[in-house]
């Protein structure tokens, strides 16, 4: 069977990580960078440029 996301199963490996996605959101934030961590239900996250 195919793995569309790879041999390492991405989603499950960043759904593991609740801890260092927190550490980036508050580095992006204390750095005032307009980058955004953004959660996607079911899938994981994307990064967010704001405007």
């Amino acid at each position: 069977m195919h793995d569309p996301l790879g041999t390492f199963g991405y989603i499950q490996i960043v759904s593991d990580h609740h801890d260092y996605i927190s550490f980036l959101r508050q580095k992006f934030a204390s750095l005032n960078t307009p980058v955004q961590i953004k959660t996607v239900r079911g899938i994981g996250y994307r990064l967010e440029v704001s405007k």
